[in-house]
């Protein structure tokens, strides 16, 4: 973050997901390195809370980067000029709110792929947010990436 306001980019308009996601895939894989070492019951449990944690966390990350609204600094309600009249306030909840409720079981556990190798994650995620920007209004994505 200091790197960044030395390059004085403004802190709240900065995307810090694809680091998110690739901090938190470590500490799951920490984790799970962890758990295959010898150690006691007792410590096993509290690692196996630790992988529960971080898999969770990363699920919800994944999911996060999934949404258009998470890739831009408009989260919550449109900031600055609004010249189409886009909500200005209240906005995440709702959103993920609506989408719960009209999610598709059948229709979403058909678009699940087989797993594949990544061997950039860094790079992969970043793809991922750009598909998802696709999703976007033209001129919106904010997300620094040098």
């Amino acid at each position: 973050m200091k790197a960044l306001q030395k390059r004085n980019l403004d802190l709240d308009e900065v995307g810090f997901l694809p680091y998110a996601v690739v901090e938190t895939y470590q500490k799951l894989l920490i984790s799970l390195k962890e758990y295959r070492r010898n150690k006691s019951a007792e410590e096993k449990k509290a690692i196996e809370r630790n992988i529960a944690y971080y898999a969770g966390l990363l699920g919800h990350y994944v999911g996060d980067g999934s949404m258009p609204l998470h890739i831009m600094i408009h989260h919550d309600g449109w900031r600055g000029e609004n010249p189409d009249g886009f909500a200005t306030s209240n906005v995440h909840g709702p959103v993920e709110a609506y989408g719960d409720a009209v999610v598709n079981l059948e229709h979403l556990l058909s678009l699940i792929r087989p797993p594949k190798v990544i061997e950039n994650l860094f790079e992969e995620v970043i793809e991922y947010l750009y598909a998802t920007n696709g999703q976007v209004k033209e001129g919106q994505w904010n997300f620094y990436l040098n």
